[in-house]
């Protein structure tokens, strides 16, 4: 039988891996860019930093989301 807990713990799990995700890709296209002709390291430094902050958002977003479902459990 699914908990109340197993829901919560599996929908964080799913809320990280799809940040991760979006964060791994934002980090691929950085790299892309830095590679390419004209690529700087500052623009690419800034993407890596804007990527790693959404990533941080989401998780702190799936966190809190956990908790108030462990809450309500």
């Amino acid at each position: 039988m699914t908990t109340p807990t197993d829901t919560a713990t599996a929908a964080f799990n799913r809320a990280l891996v799809e940040a991760y995700a979006a964060f791994d890709r934002a980090r691929a296209e950085a790299n892309r860019a830095l590679f390419a002709r004209g690529g700087r390291h500052s623009t690419h430094a800034a993407a890596i930093v804007a990527a790693y902050a959404a990533f941080d958002r989401a998780h702190a977003a799936a966190d809190a989301a956990y908790a108030r479902a462990r809450k309500g459990a």
